[in-house]
């Protein structure tokens, strides 16, 4: 909702509002400034795009009394998704990466670069062309480096500050406004009885886990899948878990440069563990029940599984997430995770990849490949189309258990598929 009498177009440039924003009505927002949606900006704040642009990303607050501004034809101002300005800051001419948090009253000068999740304390001085590293805190005038933050915790707390304040902007909306959605939270409009699903079985790429990386676990994207999982468990949905673990070791291809093929497996199993026991501290960090078990014995790590003390734990609120595959050579996570969801009487698979559904060849190989919105299992079998190893497949088809393939590495589309919306593909008997 819209209520400022302080929009002035300048120098060819009119002020540009996304949807769902809140500007309060003596804020002055000036010339060429674009602000994404779901965005507020709050009393006496200032946002003077008269000299250069200044672009905020989506559910960005700026709070009161805080002035951005720019450099004539050198700096400009650009905001990321979900971040936080504190009341009477000065931003002059920086960057500022998603889910970072502003204090209260502090300074950031020209060419200034705040990256993803970091914060900067109340009334700190960044001085000019300062470079703040991912998640990390600075403060102090001028602004130090004080110490590294764990992303997942980082990324949580600034995210519910950000929601807070969405919440905020919606109490001010009019009455005729009142059946505008309330913007507290991404989850708020979908309730348990909203979503398809009462039970899930998840399948996570151990690869997509390496993000950026050539190697191991890249944190912010560990972070991204947990607030993702969080947000539908907050819906009710009962989740099982299941991770590969190619981004650490894959027990085929360790067999094809000398591994015994049964010790290869094993080593991917533990890989697997290793994902798990990852993902449960992310999850955790974010208040979330989550309990990991085990294919084979390996207490303390995790509890040995069977289905039903899984199943009491997902009836009682918890994550339940499964590692080790089947606990047996020869065998991927995709079959284990089959198996999973047909023992856990989950009403669906889903296949999270960087892939966004199942494509008549492999898209990022053949660029004429076109999506299926709907496939069958017999069709996959007889195209020869590679989703899943025969054997997934084969126990999937024969015990009714649809899958549906979407891409898992861009944010938000997990609570998407949950609430039914059609992004990737849906395989069914």
């Amino acid at each position: 909702m819209i209520r400022s009498m302080f929009l002035i177009p300048l120098r060819g440039f009119t002020p540009q509002i996304g949807k769902d924003c809140f500007i309060a009505p003596n804020a002055t927002i000036v010339g060429d400034t674009v602000i994404g949606d779901g965005c507020s900006i709050w009393f006496n704040a200032v946002l003077r795009g008269d000299v250069n642009s200044i672009r905020l990303g989506n559910h960005v607050n700026i709070q009161d009394g805080s002035v951005l501004h720019t450099l004539y034809q050198k700096s400009t101002i650009e905001i990321g998704d979900y971040v936080s300005v504190g009341h009477n800051v000065t931003i002059h001419g920086a960057h500022i990466r998603d889910y970072a948090l502003i204090g209260m009253g502090a300074t950031l000068l020209d060419d200034v670069e705040v990256g993803e999740g970091a914060i900067v304390a109340a009334g700190a001085l960044v001085l000019k062309g300062t470079k703040i590293g991912a998640y990390e805190v600075w403060g102090g005038m001028p602004a130090k480096f004080i110490k590294k933050a764990e992303a997942a915790q980082t990324n949580e707390i600034n995210r519910k500050i950000a929601h807070n304040y969405a919440m905020y902007a919606s109490w001010y909306q009019q009455p005729e406004s009142a059946e505008v959605a309330s913007l507290a939270d991404p989850t708020e409009n979908i309730n348990h009885k909203q979503t398809m699903y009462k039970r899930i079985l998840l399948k996570l790429s151990g690869e997509s886990l390496m993000g950026q990386k050539g190697y191991g676990i890249d944190e912010q994207r560990l972070a991204a899948y947990a607030r993702q999982i969080k947000q539908i468990a907050d819906l009710g949905v009962q989740i099982g878990i299941v991770i590969g673990g190619g981004n650490i070791f894959r027990g085929l291809s360790g067999s094809q440069k000398g591994f015994d093929r049964v010790k290869g497996d094993q080593m991917g199993m533990l890989a697997t563990v290793i994902n798990s026991l990852a993902l449960q501290s992310a999850l955790e960090s974010m208040g979330q029940k989550v309990r990991v078990l085990t294919s084979v014995r390996m207490e303390p790590v995790g509890e040995y599984y069977n289905k039903a003390k899984a199943l009491r734990l997902l009836d009682k609120g918890n994550i339940v997430i499964v590692a080790g595959g089947t606990g047996n050579p020869y065998f991927t996570t995709d079959t284990a995770s089959a198996l999973r969801a047909i023992e856990l009487e989950a009403d669906i698979m889903f296949k999270g990849t960087r892939v966004d559904g199942i494509y008549t060849a492999d898209p990022e190989k053949d660029p004429s490949a076109t999506k299926y919105d709907e496939i069958t299992y017999d069709d996959i079998l007889a195209k020869g189309l590679k989703i899943m190893d025969l054997t997934a497949i084969t126990m999937c088809r024969e015990n009714q258990m649809p899958i549906y393939v979407f891409d898992m590495d861009t944010d938000g589309n997990l609570l998407k598929v949950i609430s039914g919306q059609t992004i990737g593909t849906l395989v069914k008997p």
